[in-house]
């Protein structure tokens, strides 16, 4: 029969690793909130350069340059 206190004792220990493995996925989530939004500016950049570059092309392509 197994040791009750023993038994007590490693679902306390796992309890307590749960509790922190949330703490760490929330901390991860709050670190990558801004991330994301950081990536979403640079698509935005992106795309705005590239419509850009297709202008610049463009007005070269028209003037024969």
């Amino acid at each position: 029969m197994p040791d009750v206190e023993a038994l007590v004792r490693q679902i306390s220990d796992l309890r307590r690793q749960l509790d922190r493995t949330a703490q760490i996925v929330v901390a991860k989530d709050n670190d990558l909130k801004p991330l994301d939004k950081d990536k979403d500016k640079l698509k935005q950049i992106l795309t705005r350069l590239r419509q850009r570059m297709r202008q610049v092309g463009a007005t070269l392509f028209r003037e024969g340059g």
